[in-house]
């Protein structure tokens, strides 16, 4: 089932740039180079980073039919940017690639050693590995949806899900030693916190709707379900986050990875 709903996910577009700027600062300028973006989304960003980090062609590679749909309307204006429906887990590329970039993406799927060392194997020498990924599990707000799902299990028909930046995100410093042992040149691992000031408490409710409440919907067996465990979340944010007329400080931790390989990696 495709949960993706990029209306949904742009509610917020200001803020989720906002790392997108950050991780793409992280990198040198691959010019002439080729790159993949991976978990590309609706690609209005992928199309930035030809004139941003100077490569020649940027392949953007999702696995959501409708996030794709509105990302191949940026294909035409710019030539150097196309982009494919594909699993970012298991990835490979045809030649060696100058940048593996991805935002906001890799938390949702598991092993991320594997999944790195694969993408390791994909880079040219002096080829980047850029990535950003939520890590802010421990939000009152991320606490509240798993302690929803365990009250309202009973809307569930199979096994309860669990947030994606909660099972399959490591310490940073694992992500470090990672890097290392796959022969980064050179290295930066740091979590950062993003201030993101909303209208209203509840305005926290519409952003996790279009990211980390996908495995909620996928493991409920209808609508129906999926608005009575709105309901209930609702009124557990309302309780967790404060007063409702008020604004609210949405703090919102990522941990960003970047590293320089200058030998390519054996094939």
């Amino acid at each position: 089932m495709d949960v993706w709903s990029p209306s949904q996910y742009h509610r917020f577009a200001a803020e989720r740039r906002q790392p997108f700027d950050a991780l793409a600062g992280l990198c040198a300028r691959c010019e002439g180079g080729v790159a993949v973006d991976l978990g590309c989304g609706s690609g209005e960003l992928t199309k930035e980073l030809p004139a941003r980090l100077g490569p020649r062609h940027v392949l953007g590679v999702d696995s959501s039919p409708a996030m794709l749909e509105r990302a191949r309307a940026h294909v035409d204006a710019q030539a150097d940017v196309s982009f494919a429906q594909g699993d970012l887990a298991t990835f490979t590329s045809d030649q060696p690639l100058d940048l593996v970039f991805s935002n906001a993406a890799l938390h949702w799927v598991p092993q991320h050693a594997a999944v790195l060392g694969r993408w390791r194997l994909q880079l040219a020498r002096g080829g980047q590995l850029a990535v950003q990924l939520p890590c802010n599990a421990d939000h009152p707000a991320y606490r509240a949806i798993a302690e929803t799902v365990d009250e309202q299990r009973a809307l569930f028909q199979g096994a309860l899900p669990t947030l994606a930046s909660a099972e399959h995100v490591e310490p940073p410093e694992r992500y470090a030693a990672l890097l290392h042992a796959l022969g980064a040149s050179a290295m930066n691992v740091h979590v950062r916190v993003f201030p993101h000031v909303l209208a209203r408490p509840l305005d926290v409710l519409e952003w996790v709707r279009g990211t980390a409440l996908h495995p909620v919907r996928v493991a409920l067996p209808d609508e129906a379900a999926y608005d009575a465990f709105l309901a209930s979340y609702a009124a557990r944010l309302e309780h967790v986050l404060g007063p409702p007329d008020m604004p609210y400080l949405f703090t919102f931790k990522r941990t960003f990875l970047w590293a320089r390989f200058d030998e390519p990696a054996p094939r």
